[in-house]
């Protein structure tokens, strides 16, 4: 706090920070701002410690990773919805829009898609997460692929695979806050905190917090940096209106046909060409599926209280997208007017609009630091879930399992901490020379950020649905779609690679594509595995019949949330946001400030996100797995009831025993614990 007041004076008499002493408004916005996320911290400490000399709260690890019992429903919102929203959110999609124009819509309907995409797993995946104690998505995977479901090489292979394929995303993040945090701070003080400066703050406070406060620490200033979030992307929507004209001022000058050679005017106008359109697909069905498999999410979605929680939490979050998103796209779309008659005066419109807006008066000197600090909110949240998910992935995927299976949990938090503060230096570093070298940009570190997180989707995807689904079939997929991508991202295939980048010359990503082979090579090979023993019986003593105590089966039932008469039309709406049934590069009509086919896939959009939310609602059944046979339930709301009724358990274990791939072992593991033993 001394720091920015100090900083604030010094910059006014040094004629660097503003061009008058409203400027001081913001660096007392942004003092206090850090003050109260150190205050978040030490009130989540001492919350732990309580909690610590409690029964049940879970121990020493589960206290600090995963806030002990669990998430109530407003922190676990806020908390869920604000390391979602990012430096993509405020200060990548702005620079976007300013750049492509009605382009940036995309993130919208692709933000829906990702929680519709939690429908899949959200029910089982959290059931499960409850019975069994897990921290991380690798821990899921290598249980529900062990014997029977195959070797236990192969679970183990899976799991350190998946370590791997997340570390990308978590690296990404953190570089993409820190360098929007640096630029965003740097831009709207005109210089009188550099970036480094603001980037070393940053850190401190993340790492503070991270030592003191883990989960707590981290879903507290959530709360807080959401409220500042939502209310600053309000405030700007009123703001860009009052001071700069707003949409319909500036859709005065992109309409303008005589305005259409000028920079950046096309894209307002003109209808996206094919390659763009195809772009704009791949980047909807990649973050879709790719984004499911982000660590911070998945350790959000394990540590709420209650299978409601998840339930309300999801289906409120759909809404969130068009405010904060909606309102970045409208910095970009403004400053294409705002500054037409000039060059950005940096790369940043988000921080320029700002400085722009505070120069006009104390109040909006204020408001504009708000919204900046709402910004940072974006950034930091974002920045601390990603650390405190690779803390314990490294502890939880590597150095329980591989390393130190005896670790005592002071031992394992130490691990923790310290993999934290290595995280931490590596992503300030990339940081600062991805700031310094000016790429990869937002978008290009968005883009590679899913390259390696998409090949986990099938095997959590179709793992939790397809019961007969063997490891071998999954692991060969994953292989198989790394290499490809892998193969394809670094050659003269990605066109873009120059720029940071991740697209083939038609606009799909070599991340998707290889996906489309991963999937391919898991579905038959799995259906060969499942089928192939009734065909030619001697590949059953192929297969591994036995069985391990911590093996996951999903059983019969099939989830509601899934059912064809919800996911056809939510596909197609989906679908149906990306303008491919336009002619492309041809000029638009608009429907207000907006290009029409813009317009379309928000409204699109926008009946996904009410429909979506309705079938969480209303559809959502509490998944109940089958009782582990040899330890005790770990959820306290749990009666220890089996998945089914004695009927439907009679069906399971009939159905077991048509399939050759399970042994008569699945069948023991099935009936252990019931009536029938």
């Amino acid at each position: 706090l001394f720091y920015y007041f100090s900083r604030g004076r010094w910059a006014i008499m040094a004629g660097d920070g503003g061009s008058s002493e409203n400027m001081l408004v913001g660096y007392i916005v942004l003092g206090i701002y850090i003050l109260l996320l150190v205050g978040s911290g030490m009130l989540a400490a001492v919350v732990n410690w309580l909690f610590r000399k409690k029964d049940g709260s879970g121990g020493l690890m589960r206290n600090h990773f995963m806030a002990g019992t669990g998430l109530g429903p407003m922190v676990w919102f806020f908390t869920m919805a604000s390391s979602l929203f990012s430096g993509y959110s405020v200060s990548g999609i702005s620079s976007e829009a300013y750049g492509l124009g009605f382009v940036a819509t995309r993130w919208i309907p692709a933000g829906i898609g990702l929680y519709c995409g939690f429908m899949f797993l959200a029910p089982r995946c959290y059931a499960l997460s409850r019975q069994r104690g897990f921290m991380t998505l690798g821990g899921l995977i290598f249980e529900r692929y062990l014997p029977p479901a195959g070797h236990p090489w192969c679970a183990h292979l899976l799991r350190l695979l998946a370590f791997g394929c997340l570390q990308l995303p978590i690296f990404t993040y953190l570089i993409t806050q820190f360098q929007s945090i640096g630029k965003e701070v740097e831009t709207f003080t005109n210089g009188g905190i550099t970036s480094l400066t603001a980037v070393l703050v940053a850190a401190a406070v993340l790492w503070l917090n991270d030592i003191i406060g883990g989960m707590r620490a981290v879903a507290y200033s959530d709360v807080l940096q959401g409220f500042v979030l939502i209310a600053g992307s309000i405030i700007f929507l009123i703001l860009q209106y009052t001071e700069l004209g707003g949409l319909p001022t500036a859709w005065r000058y992109w309409s303008d046909p005589d305005n259409r050679q000028e920079p950046l005017v096309a894209n307002m106008q003109l209808i996206p060409s094919e390659v763009s359109t195809v772009a704009y697909f791949d980047f909807l069905f990649k973050t879709t599926v790719a984004a499911t498999m982000f660590p911070h999410l998945w350790q959000r979605l394990f540590c709420a209280s209650s299978s409601s929680v998840v339930k309300n939490g999801l289906a409120a979050m759909n809404l969130t997208f068009f405010v904060v998103q909606f309102a970045s796209m409208v910095i970009g779309w403004t400053a294409i007017a705002a500054f037409s008659d000039l060059e950005l005066p940096t790369p940043s419109p988000f921080g320029s609009l700002l400085r722009l807006i505070a120069k006009n008066g104390p109040g909006q000197s204020f408001a504009s630091a708000l919204l900046l600090a709402s910004g940072v909110c974006a950034m930091m949240s974002t920045a601390d879930s990603s650390l405190l998910a690779f803390s314990t992935m490294w502890v939880q995927d590597f150095l329980r399992p591989y390393v130190w299976p005896s670790a005592s949990e002071v031992a394992q938090m130490l691990f923790a901490k310290f993999m934290g503060f290595i995280a931490l230096c590596i992503g300030i570093a990339l940081a600062i020379l991805s700031i310094r070298d000016g790429k990869p940009d937002l978008t290009g570190l968005f883009s590679l950020q899913n390259v390696t997180p998409i090949h986990v989707a099938p095997a959590v995807w179709l793992g939790m649905h397809w019961r007969g689904l063997r490891a071998e079939a999954v692991l060969t997929g994953m292989i198989c779609g790394l290499g490809v991508t892998v193969g394809m991202v670094f050659s003269e295939k990605n066109v873009a690679y120059d720029r940071g980048l991740d697209r083939t010359e038609n606009g799909l990503s070599t991340a998707w594509i290889g996906f489309c082979v991963n999937f391919f090579v898991t579905v038959t090979l799995g259906l060969i595995l499942q089928f192939g023993p009734r065909v030619y019986p001697k590949l059953a003593s192929l297969l591994t019949q036995e069985i391990h105590k911590r093996s996951i089966d999903i059983g019969p039932v099939h989830d509601p949330l899934i059912h064809p008469k919800y996911m056809v039309p939510f596909f197609l709406l989906l679908l149906f946001c990306i303008p491919f049934y336009r002619e492309h590069d041809a000029p638009d009509t608009y429907v207000g400030s907006m290009a029409s086919w813009a317009f379309t896939s928000l409204f699109l959009s926008g009946v996904l996100a009410i429909a979506s939310a309705a079938v969480y609602m209303w559809v959502w059944r509490d998944y109940e797995p089958l009782p582990l046979p040899d330890l005790p339930e770990t959820d306290p709301s749990s009666k220890g009831k089996a998945l089914a009724s004695e009927h439907e358990e009679d069906l399971a274990v009939s159905k077991l025993k048509e399939n050759p791939t399970y042994g008569a072992a699945q069948v023991a593991l099935t009936t252990a614990g019931t009536p029938k033993e």
